[in-house]
């Protein structure tokens, strides 16, 4: 079949091709045949064919076709770029679960909203794919998106205008190097709980969630490595929950800034046993209402929260600093400072 189908069904509608050319080869066959032709449906069209720069144009202007499981297991090069460009309203779960994908969807779901893609590309090689995909597409779910991928400045710029995208488990155990440094930066509302859990961090969510809001961050980072991370992170971040946020980490000069205009944060039990060094001198400068019961229970402290609490009220901290060693902190810290109950403040 060479120059067969092109014309065959350019005016005709309406024909079932369930499983139409299944095994047949095809060549610049089908390229121009479906560009008028509407109200196809082509579920597992050509599921083994062989398809080179076959649909680019197909799909351009056809609408409203289910293409679930479509070519699950072709060779798919440059082949849906421009496809679904203007195509809205596909369903592609498990589309491309186990294809060959370089810069394929780049720009297929750029214009293209309300498309589920739960565990789409699971297993895929990704290099620079999804990076403008998901850049004004909304709504999309993206629960154990890429579990298992090799994510390289992937999701850099994807999520940035992306708002209410569930990341639960998201990258779990994926290798992250500067990848969601940016994206979450103008992203609100994203649950983050056990995010990357295990994950190698370097200077990743410096400015990440900077001006991102509400995010429940429990156990965030728990085993994670931190150098200067979270400094400006949380600078303009309200209201996050950080119960036992960074329990067992390694922190030199983090939280210094972070606190600093953040306010309404719990942090009961929050750095239990931390190394501290001049960490929350200036943290807690102009925090006001954090409960601090039980704070720093057990961390060594030396010329700690000499400045931190002078403009800081109303803050609870009974039974503060219980069992630790005190040179020349609290000289000047209460100078300023009124309200205070600190019954059992340092008890021997």
């Amino acid at each position: 079949m060479e120059e067969l189908f092109v014309n065959a069904l350019i005016r005709d509608k309406r024909i079932p091709i369930n499983n139409f050319i299944t095994h047949l080869k095809m060549e610049e066959l089908f390229v121009n045949a479906l560009i008028r032709d509407k109200r196809i449906p082509i579920t597992n069209f050509i599921t083994h064919g062989k398809m080179e720069e076959l649909f680019v144009n197909a799909l351009i202007r056809d609408k409203r076709i289910p293409i679930t499981n479509f070519i699950t297991h072709l060779k798919m090069e440059e082949l849906f770029v421009n496809a679904l460009i203007r195509d809205k309203r596909i369903p592609i779960t498990n589309f491309n679960t186990h294809g060959k994908m370089e810069e394929l969807f780049v720009n297929a779901l750029i214009r293209d909203k309300r498309i589920p893609i739960t565990n789409f590309i699971t297993h895929l090689k990704m290099e620079e794919l999804f990076v403008n995909a998901l850049i004004r597409d909304k709504r999309i779910p993206i629960t154990n998106f890429i579990t298992h991928g090799k994510t390289e400045e992937l999701f850099v710029n994807a999520l940035i205008r992306d708002k209410g995208i569930p990341i639960n488990n998201f990258i779990t155990h994926l290798k992250m190097e500067e990848l969601f440094v940016n994206a979450l930066i103008r992203d609100k509302g994203i649950p983050i709980n056990n995010f990357i859990t295990h994950l190698k961090m370097e200077e990743l969510f410096v400015n990440a969630l900077i001006r991102d809001k509400g995010i429940p961050i429990n156990n965030f980072i728990t085993h994670l490595k931190m150098e200067e991370l979270f400094v400006n992170a949380l600078i303009r971040d309200k209201g996050i929950p950080i119960n036992n946020f960074i329990t067992h980490l390694k922190m030199e000069e983090l939280f210094v800034n972070a606190l600093i205009r953040d306010k309404g944060i719990p942090i009961n039990n929050f750095i239990t046993h931390l190394k501290m060094e001049e960490l929350f001198v200036n943290a807690l400068i102009r925090d006001k209402g954090i409960p601090i019961n039980n704070f720093i229970t057990h961390l060594k402290m030396e010329e700690l929260f000499v400045n931190a609490l002078i403009r800081d009220k109303r803050i609870p901290i009974n039974n503060f600093i219980t069992h630790l060693k005190m040179e020349e902190l609290f000289v000047n810290a209460l100078i300023r400072d009124k309200r205070i109950p600190i019954n059992n403040f340092i008890t021997p």
